[in-house]
């Protein structure tokens, strides 16, 4: 099924400037607000969590898949300009895929990876979005993705151990790596810098990175970070690098009893070669979802609790937070139920996305940029959320009209 002529698809677009500078690091700045316009379409039922990629905040791509059912869901990449408008293209029906990884290389192009089951393709695009060359299948027991360069990344998961390779256009291992895991992960977390470094993160009931070169060679051995002898908890965990190729790992102990989890969330900074740099513990925090790492050091983690989802900015190398709890959408909102929330660093500037809905408008797709501190507007357009972890009082959103329109179908 083509996408030209179906169903709209919500996609909100919009910009925040963000509070994330201070004096002192005991001292939180005020939650950020809105500022640039946003469009705006309808959805239908099944939206998935985005993956979202970028060079600069001026040009970005996100990708979901949507649908009247998860067995009848179709892939969706969004290409534009958030002071302009986005184009957006869609597959034929895939059935159940999940999107594995989003990617853009210094000149805008894109490849995108999704799944499923053991199956993986990988499509490229041009920086405005338009398919390259036929799809890449590949068979593997894990996870498909790339460098910042493109490369393609395969991990896949054997008997006690998880092998970290890179393809060349045909699929095939130009190098890899055999990471020994004493436990089968149950989630694979990508992590790279723009000089083409690459992390992965192993996740069980133990913590492992493993970092790598440009070249598909590791950095540093294999790293345990953490490890829960506890049946009644698991480990969630992201991770990003920043420029210099440091790798920041934040992950929490959450409980598998019945009722909302929270735990304290542990910070980690390691450097190309998997000595620790910096540590911070942010106690009793609702369940982490993503972080991003700016060139300025800055840290922005995104957590869901109860259904909304929520920000707080970290300083790498500081005593404390850069700002109280912020949200992502407004309290007036009609997608006030939010998930999935990711991020990606655009040098100092910072672009989120998430899924919003409400009980009858059930999936939509929404994003903002939030601006570097050199650009944080005065304190009195502000807003200061209540302090700790947990949800806060989110930012407005305004809405734009008119609807996107799909440019032409891909399959």
């Amino acid at each position: 099924m083509s996408r030209e002529g179906s169903h709209q698809i919500l996609f909100l677009v919009a910009f925040l400037v963000s509070g994330a500078t201070l004096a002192s690091a005991q001292v939180a700045t005020p939650a950020p607000t809105p500022d640039g316009p946003e469009d705006a379409v309808s959805p239908i039922g099944f939206v998935s969590c985005p993956a979202l990629t970028g060079t600069d905040s001026t040009h970005v791509a996100i990708a979901w898949s949507e649908g009247w059912s998860p067995r009848e869901s179709t892939l969706n990449l969004a290409v534009g300009d958030p002071e302009g408008s986005f184009s957006y293209w869609a597959s034929s029906i895939v059935g159940e895929a999940r999107i594995e990884d989003l990617e853009s290389d210094a000149s805008g192009a894109m490849a995108l990876a999704w799944a499923k089951g053991r199956s993986h393709w990988v499509q490229r695009f041009d920086s405005l979005g338009h398919p390259l060359g036929d799809r890449l299948f590949l068979k593997l027991n894990g996870r498909v993705g790339f460098t910042s360069d493109l490369q393609v990344i395969a991990v896949s998961r054997s008997a006690g151990s998880v092998t970290v390779a890179l393809l060349d256009s045909s699929g095939h291992r130009r190098v890899a790596t055999q990471v020994p895991d004493r436990q089968p992960p149950t989630t694979l977390q990508l992590a790279k810098s723009r000089s083409g470094a690459f992390s992965v993160v192993l996740v069980s009931s133990e913590i492992v990175i493993a970092q790598f070169a440009k070249t598909g060679l590791p950095t540093s051995p294999p790293k345990l970070v953490a490890r829960t002898r506890s049946t009644h908890t698991y480990y969630s965990a992201a991770a990003a690098m920043d420029p210099s190729d440091n790798l920041t790992v934040a992950f929490q102990a959450l409980s598998k009893q019945v009722g909302l989890p929270r735990g304290d969330v542990i910070v980690h900074t390691f450097d190309p070669t998997g000595n620790v740099t910096w540590a911070y513990t942010l106690t009793n925090a609702a369940p982490l979802s993503n972080l991003a790492v700016n060139s300025d050091g800055q840290l922005m983690l995104l957590f869901v609790d109860n259904k909304v989802s929520f920000g707080r900015m970290l300083q790498i190398g500081g005593a404390g937070s850069l700002s109280d709890n912020f949200g992502l959408t407004s309290p007036d909102s009609d997608l006030d139920l939010t998930g999935c929330p990711t991020a990606i660093a655009t040098g100092p500037d910072w672009v989120t996305a998430w899924t919003g809905g409400n009980e009858h408008q059930p999936g939509a797709v929404l994003s903002r940029r939030f601006a570097g501190a050199a650009q944080r507007p005065a304190a009195s357009s502000l807003t200061t959320p209540g302090p700790g972890p947990g949800p806060a009082p989110p930012a407005s959103v305004r809405r734009a009209t008119p609807p996107l329109s799909p440019s032409s179908a891909w399959r």
